[in-house]
């Protein structure tokens, strides 16, 4: 591995390392507003309806990834069984990531790569 392949490695895991923490402290955020206000399914869902429009208005490029049916699906299901919208959010979009991860290079980097900035864009829109 040349110093060029090393460096980049190094500046990849410590941004990945910083999404990590920033997606830590949103889901523990969420996870202490839960347990103070309790969870309102339905307010959970307008929550994230509303995050999810201002994803798309402000990067167009997650638009494919934020209108495919299956994932609203499966977050909208996770929120119905109690969870936070975010703690939705990043199980639906985590399961995605690993599902993609698990074919070919060439198809795998990029959309593991869309999920996890879906991710993040809808945690952060979130947050408000």
């Amino acid at each position: 591995m040349t110093d060029i392949n090393k460096a980049t490695d190094t500046v990849s895991n410590a941004a990945d390392e910083a999404l990590l923490a920033e997606e830590k402290e949103i889901l523990k955020k969420a996870a202490i507003r839960q347990i103070e206000e309790g969870l309102d399914k339905d307010g959970e869902l307008m929550r994230l309806a509303k995050a999810l429009d201002r994803c798309v208005e402000e990067n167009d490029d997650l638009s494919d990834i934020l209108d495919d049916p299956l994932l609203m699906e499966r977050i909208e299901d996770a929120v119905m069984s109690g969870k936070t919208a975010e703690a939705a959010a990043v199980e639906a979009c985590n399961a995605f990531a690993v599902m993609f991860a698990e074919t070919p290079a060439e198809i795998s980097g990029p959309q593991v790569a869309a999920y996890k900035a879906a991710k993040m864009a809808v945690l952060r829109a979130l947050q408000g």
